[in-house]
């Protein structure tokens, strides 16, 4: 479900607002693995450009190197060759988490950034699509056509993202 393509912009509209998708990536994945685990209960996820799928899927090549930094294993040619580098990259790759128990998410990825691959907003957007469908009650996907990995040239879509987080605090935190 695309909530969000977004075709102009209101005049003299301005964003300061600051992305986040290392803390996006983390937040994604200790949601989506140890949600019923948390000390403080966890009720849903927003997230802005996070890396979501790190395996070779989205990241071609590179997933490689990007994943061996993120795990700490060094990654040999005898680990891609058998299998054990892609699974390490599963491991970190909050896609391959989401389930029917995923905490509800907000999520927003931009048309053109040149960081997180198109690979990751595609595989957030099948994976929630296929688990909860397209009705759009359990997450909100906005897509911003026009933007890098800052966001900043899709002010309507800034404010359908914005709108939609304060929508969960109500439903979820009831303020």
């Amino acid at each position: 479900m695309n909530d969000g393509v977004c075709k102009r912009s209101p005049p003299g509209f301005l964003s300061n607002r600051k992305t986040s998708a290392a803390g996006s990536h983390i937040s994604m994945l200790y949601s989506y693995t140890r949600a019923s685990d948390a000390v403080i209960p966890i009720v849903f996820t927003a997230n802005r450009v996070g890396p979501a799928d790190m395996t070779t899927a989205a990241w071609g090549a590179g997933a490689y190197g990007l994943s061996s930094m993120l795990t700490g294993v060094r990654f040999t040619d005898e680990m891609i060759e058998n299998g054990e580098a892609d699974r390490l990259c599963r491991e970190i790759s909050p896609v391959y988490f989401v389930n029917e128990d995923t905490v509800p998410s907000v999520f927003a990825y931009a048309g053109n950034d040149p960081i997180v691959t198109k690979g990751n907003r595609t595989a957030m957007e099948k994976v929630f699509r296929d688990t909860f469908g397209e009705n759009g009650n359990h997450y909100k996907y906005i897509f911003y056509p026009l933007s890098g990995h800052g966001l900043l040239l899709d002010p309507v879509c800034e404010e359908l993202y914005y709108k939609a987080l304060y929508d969960y605090c109500e439903t979820y935190f009831g303020y």
